[in-house]
């Protein structure tokens, strides 16, 4: 058995050093074409409080089943705040209630239900319950229109999935 070391020539010692190149490059491009597709990255989201829990869980437990590699961070917003957090890109994506003023926002409804409103109303000397149906109130999903990021092109194909069942 030889006791001799065997060491790289300076041609070898390049070469070890740009197949290390090229190994961390193919890393960054797999890397890269994941964020391209919206795999990864992050999308920060706001929503009012009152905004109905159930949609907007699904949506976000959905999207993190899907995608997740994707942080999203959720920012509890007033609508009126969220359309200010969107122009400060602060937000890239929101839930609310209409109207949104700001003409250069994407909006869809994606919810409409109605509220039902309980009185008490006295009829003689018995009280009964009396429920009224009051108009429909929509929640909406709203983005800046020129927002072109994938991770946001994936997150509402989740959206318009969820609101669609």
């Amino acid at each position: 058995m030889s006791t001799k070391e065997v060491q790289p020539t300076d041609a070898g010692r390049v070469l070890l050093q740009l197949y290390q190149i090229f190994a961390r490059l193919e890393q960054a491009i797999q890397v890269t074409q994941r964020i391209d597709r919206g795999n990864m990255g992050q999308l920060v989201v706001g929503s009012t409080s009152s905004i109905a829990y159930d949609i907007l869980s699904t949506i976000l437990q959905n999207f993190r089943e899907n995608f997740p590699e994707v942080e999203l961070v959720l920012q509890e917003l007033t609508t009126t705040q969220q359309e200010q957090a969107l122009r400060d890109r602060r937000i890239q994506v929101g839930f609310g209630y209409p109207p949104f003023h700001d003409s250069s926002l994407s909006l869809e409804c994606i919810l409409q239900e109605s509220l039902i409103v309980q009185n008490i109303q006295r009829i003689g000397v018995v009280y009964r319950k009396l429920q009224e149906l009051t108009p429909k109130v929509e929640t909406a999903v709203v983005w800046r229109q020129e927002d072109d990021s994938s991770v946001l092109r994936e997150f509402l194909k989740v959206v318009r999935t969820v609101s669609q069942r």
